[in-house]
């Protein structure tokens, strides 16, 4: 079978804020809540996305120490049994989780 590459890189949601472990439990977005990704604080990007832009010399190091949140959804195409699968992520600083 050849290879097949799908891009996610657009029609991401970000929010400048870490993680609420809430979003993780199945049914767990209450009924008339919004789910992550719909609040009003969450805004569209495409990624590569950066928190702040930065300048190239004298910046205040904290300005990049932040924590926020990116989700998207995504249909899987039929994955052939025994077939390898990989989730690969070209730009992320320092570390990274991942929930699928």
């Amino acid at each position: 079978m050849m290879r097949q590459e799908i891009p996610l890189s657009a029609g991401w949601k970000f929010a400048l804020k870490p993680l609420d472990p809430q979003w993780l439990k199945e049914n767990a977005t209450p009924k008339g809540s919004p789910a992550p990704g719909e609040a009003p604080d969450w805004c569209d990007i495409d990624i590569p996305h950066s928190f702040e832009m930065l300048p190239f010399n004298n910046f205040d190091e904290t300005c990049y120490q932040k924590k926020g949140t990116y989700c998207r959804e995504f249909r899987t195409p039929e994955i052939p049994q025994n077939s390898l699968v990989f989730l690969e992520f070209e730009g992320v600083s320092v570390s990274c989780s991942v929930w699928l």
